[in-house]
């Protein structure tokens, strides 16, 4: 049989290279914050510095990977509030990392409550208050992203994507919605992103901001590959995520645990901004933390995660192709 190049000159061949173009994205750690230190050289007000500090001082008082708890605390949680309409940016996305629904959950309802001339919900269900989610432990939030409904909870149902913002609300209050990138935006448009998001809404997630809008997208691990977002010139990152694991107390079953990622990860997601333009990364962890506490690579997944499952959807699948076989 001929081959099929041997047509085809004998000289060298000549190597292609596709390479990717990336703006610049300006890495910031708490300590940044404390110092008042915003993105792109902007001063950041005095009330997220003080509370950058309180974080700081309340979650990593050692610095010591060992003594803190992977989790989105409370006090990072109120950091994350004020800063938002410190960075936002008018005709940008802000892309923001959780670990999970409970947290998820929380943060979209400060937001809404918090922050100034936010689009209403397109479901026209206002999303609970944070008092009321309070009240709710993370447990049974974490249970209405595994086994409810969006159409049924209340709690899902009432995150989903909201409209763009009145043009006259800002009007009122003084300000005028500039068709430029950049500057302070006149309102803000909230978006939810996990597991029980229906296509419809995340096709709403991926439309450009509109003028004087500021986008802000609460994503979980979903935002880190599986999705493109538009415009994109921020990134805040708690530098958690949830992964099955090997529960240790009952042999064979698997569990849901909150850990700190790794390197990889954390550049995966610093990589979402930076895409059209330069952009920033703010992790809310302090920087010795960052390079001497948090893990450099991943741990394989068969040596966290029981194999009985995937053993038996093997088997599953050889006897079904097996009945096929000898059905012919």
């Amino acid at each position: 049989v001929p081959h099929p190049f041997e047509h085809l000159p004998s000289e060298p061949p000549i190597t292609l290279q596709v390479g990717s173009r990336r703006f610049p994205v300006e890495e910031l750690f708490l300590e940044d914050l404390i110092s008042g230190a915003g993105p792109q050289g902007a001063k950041l007000p005095a009330d997220v510095s003080e509370e950058a500090e309180y974080a700081t001082a309340e979650v990593f008082p050692s610095l010591s990977g060992k003594l803190v708890i992977p989790r989105v605390w409370r006090a990072m949680e109120k950091l994350f509030v004020k800063l938002i309409p410190a960075v936002a940016e008018a005709g940008s996305t802000v892309l923001v990392f959780i670990p999970g629904f409970a947290d998820l959950s929380r943060l979209h309802s400060k937001l809404y409550w918090s922050l100034p001339n936010v689009g209403t919900l397109a479901a026209d269900v206002a999303p609970l208050r944070p008092e009321q989610i309070e009240e709710m432990s993370d447990a049974a939030l974490d249970e209405l992203e595994e086994f409810g409904s969006v159409g049924s909870s209340a709690v899902a149902r009432s995150m989903r994507p909201s409209r763009a913002p009145e043009p006259a609300l800002a009007e009122e209050e003084g300000e005028v919605a500039s068709s430029q990138v950049g500057g302070r935006p006149t309102g803000y448009r909230l978006f939810a992103l996990h597991s029980q998001v229906p296509n419809e809404d995340q096709e709403q997630v991926l439309k450009p901001p509109e003028p004087g809008v500021c986008h802000v997208v609460i994503a979980t691990t979903i935002a880190e590959s599986s999705l493109t977002l538009p415009d994109v010139v921020g990134v805040i990152d708690f530098g958690v995520h949830r992964m099955q694991v090997m529960d240790k107390t009952r042999l064979g079953l698997a569990t849901l645990e909150s850990q700190w990622c790794a390197h990889p990860a954390l550049k995966q997601r610093m990589g979402r901004a930076g895409r059209t333009r330069p952009g920033w990364c703010i992790r809310l962890v302090p920087r010795p933390f960052f390079e001497q506490d948090m893990p450099s690579v991943e741990e394989p997944e068969i040596r966290r995660t029981p194999l009985a499952k995937l053993y038996l959807q093997a088997k599953g699948i050889s006897d079904g192709m097996k009945k096929l076989v000898t059905a012919d």
